[in-house]
């Protein structure tokens, strides 16, 4: 007998749930099936036998995103200028406001399909270059500066070593450092320019100084030849 009471009480309490379920676009209220508000609107009355449902639009920074038989219309989001996200869209009566990050920065912690915290982008360090500027999901990507290059604070892209036209290095080139070169002062350059301009006129001496004695011992080596009109007038 109570098994059988049991089943009646669970088939009254399914029956009850499947004849009184409202079609879609209505919600229930007292036992009555009323018609939902529109997006945008809340219920300031609901339906009764001879009424139906009396709707008012969201105001002052409230909104509702779905039809519904709600009374108070949803709260706008603020964006938390602390938390570095801003407005990207603007609240309106039917959505809600949708906060982005700020430029420069990227979402650090997401909830549901919206960020809630930022962070800036990070600051490639001197000794490295960026690989992959950062957006506003990823932060930015940085890389050490190839061989034979540097980066300080002040760059903003790796740059080669100096090259340096004394030959004389001081101190070599690192990944964050250019290379240090041993400058000539004026008095040596000049000392060096002639110098060297006097080593070229020195051989340029020599050369001709050889040039003329070649001559010379050739000139000195050629037989002696009688002159043949001197021999003619003779005879």
């Amino acid at each position: 007998m109570g098994r059988l009471f049991g089943l009646a009480l669970a088939w009254a309490a399914m029956a009850r749930v499947v004849f009184s379920a409202c079609l879609p676009g209505e919600y229930e209220y007292e036992g009555e099936c009323c018609p939902q508000c529109p997006s945008g609107n809340v219920v300031k009355n609901h339906c009764t036998d001879a009424v139906s449902t009396v709707c008012i639009p969201c105001v002052d920074n409230t909104y509702m995103d779905h039809p519904n038989g709600e009374t108070k219309c949803l709260r706008c989001k603020i964006c938390d200028k602390g938390a570095g996200l801003v407005t990207k869209k603007a609240c309106t009566y039917t959505s809600n406001t949708v906060c982005d990050c700020e430029r420069g920065s990227f979402c650090r912690s997401v909830s549901g399909k919206e960020c809630d915290m930022c962070e800036r982008h990070k600051t490639c360090p001197p000794g490295e270059m960026v690989k992959r500027y950062g957006t506003n999901r990823m932060d930015t990507e940085c890389e050490k500066c190839p061989e034979g290059t540097f980066r300080n604070k002040t760059m903003s892209n790796c740059t080669k070593w100096t090259a340096c036209a004394s030959g004389i290095i001081i101190q070599q080139g690192t990944s964050t450092n250019d290379t240090i070169c041993k400058t000539l002062h004026a008095r040596k350059r000049w000392i060096l320019f002639l110098s060297g301009l006097c080593m070229c006129a020195l051989a340029v001496y020599i050369y001709f100084i050889n040039d003329n004695k070649e001559k010379q011992s050739i000139q000195e080596t050629r037989p002696f030849q009688p002159n043949s009109d001197l021999e003619n007038h003779n005879s």
